[in-house]
């Protein structure tokens, strides 16, 4: 301090109508910051203290698989211009960073940021129900995993489908997007059993059933021939790969009775034939 020439404002002390000579200034009651940052520079005859020099870091977290995170640095105080300096701001992987500014005067502050893990992968998964029987229909179950939650589902059609392909999405919290598709299979053609009946030859003997399929799914079972008892009902059930079913019933047939006619009445000697008409 230079005795009866001081005079102090805001920080700013300034030194008016001294005589020529040499003086030392003493800056008196300044409260310098700990660690201090920055540097008392006498310009003009009037002492200035430079604001605090400071970092300010903003982080920019992955919202997305696969997706990197960044940092804004924001440097004030101190005294312009500055010079930033440390680890990269751009495409960061999960971690810490580390970042320091300098000033035009040498003063220094520093900063560090954090970046998050990128959420894992958001997948789309569809369990299909294909339609099994003539004349039924298809189904989709959707569910989701990774990414963010909530998940907010397209609304395309998940039951009653007919055969096509179907496009599904889901969307997460940070709207992130992942996408399906799905074929749904057009219905198999109706499944019809059929019966071949072969009557007894003789009467109230035994007649057989042919039983086939067409249609449905195969491999059918219930299939084959079996045997009757004439005059009996009967009824067989056909079932393809997919469990749908058809029936055939029916009664089998007796024999034609069989009536001979031997004409007028004659006299057959010993020995003699006589041809006899059905």
């Amino acid at each position: 301090m230079v005795n009866n020439h001081s005079h102090s404002n805001n920080n700013i002390a300034s030194l008016l109508n001294m005589p020529g000579g040499d003086y030392t200034i003493k800056p008196s009651g300044l409260q310098l910051f700990n660690p201090a940052n920055y540097t008392p520079v006498y310009v003009d005859g009037s002492l200035f203290v430079a604001p605090q020099l400071s970092l300010n870091t903003s982080a920019t977290q992955p919202l997305c698989y696969n997706a990197k995170g960044s940092v804004l640095l924001t440097p004030s105080g101190g005294t312009a211009p500055y010079t930033l300096s440390g680890d990269a701001t751009s495409n960061l992987s999960a971690g810490n960073y580390n970042y320091l500014v300098t000033d035009s005067k040498g003063c220094t502050a520093s900063a560090s940021a954090s970046i998050n893990a990128a959420p894992a992968q958001l997948v789309l998964n569809a369990t299909v129900t294909q339609p099994t029987c003539f004349g039924t229909t298809g189904s989709v179950q959707l569910s989701a995993t990774g990414g963010t939650g909530n998940y907010t589902y397209n609304n395309t059609a998940t039951s009653n489908l007919q055969g096509g392909t179907y496009n599904y999405q889901v969307n997460d919290a940070n709207g992130c997007v992942a996408t399906k598709s799905v074929v749904i299979n057009n219905a198999p053609a109706l499944l019809v059993a059929s019966a071949s009946v072969t009557a007894p030859s003789c009467l109230s003997g035994q007649g057989t059933v042919l039983v086939s399929a067409t249609g449905g799914i195969a491999p059918y079972t219930g299939t084959g021939s079996f045997t009757v008892n004439a005059s009996t009902a009967y009824s067989f059930t056909v079932t393809d790969n997919k469990g749908c079913t058809s029936t055939v019933s029916g009664v089998m047939p007796n024999a034609v009775p069989v009536s001979v006619n031997a004409g007028a009445n004659k006299t057959i000697c010993a020995g003699s034939s006589v041809t006899l008409t059905a």
